[in-house]
């Protein structure tokens, strides 16, 4: 026989489990809800980031000519603002794996590499390189002012054609992610 007191405790148990079940079903349907946005999220920055690639290249030879030819004048450079880590880093590694799975390790390739780019971007090398120019101490012999000046320009010579190398790179990586999600 069930007393009154059981009777309440079972009603209170019974109302208390159906509540935790269904905030549960609800947290579910909600991370699924936010897992599939954040998903199309990440898919349409790495398509969209693939547009800025032929304008970065073309920055990137543009300061290759102009560090070739010894020419230091002022030029026309984009910032390329958007080309940074600020989205991908928007959501947390175990996030990523949360909606990638095994893929996962390719954004964190690609995080990597927009990273080491944007630190490398065409104007702070050229700036780099004008400001090593400048610095030479123009009290020295002509040949090791020469050599010094060869020193600075294959630096930067060699800093762009690594870049261009990790776009190559960096285009590879994210054509392979999306050809996976």
């Amino acid at each position: 026989m069930i007393t009154p007191e059981m009777y309440d405790f079972i009603k209170i148990f019974v109302s208390v489990c159906l509540g935790m079940f269904g905030k549960a079903i609800f947290d579910y349907i909600k991370d699924k809800i936010n897992r599939k946005r954040d998903k199309k999220f990440i898919i349409e920055y790495l398509t969209n980031a693939k547009s800025i690639f032929p304008g970065l290249k073309e920055d990137y030879e543009k300061v290759q000519k102009i560090v070739s030819k010894n020419n230091l004048d002022v030029y026309d450079l984009r910032v390329f603002e958007e080309f940074n880590t600020a989205i991908l880093s928007s959501l947390s590694f175990p996030r990523f794996y949360e909606i990638f799975k095994k893929n996962a390790t390719l954004i964190y390739r690609i995080y990597s590499m927009v990273d080491a780019i944007q630190k490398e971007l065409p104007i702070p090398i050229y700036e780099k390189f004008t400001k090593n120019v400048g610095a030479i101490d123009k009290n020295e012999t002509q040949d090791y002012l020469d050599d010094l000046f060869d020193q600075k320009k294959k630096m930067a010579l060699l800093a762009i054609k690594l870049k261009l190398t990790e776009i190559v790179l960096l285009e590879k990586y994210i054509d392979e992610f999306l050809s996976k999600v």
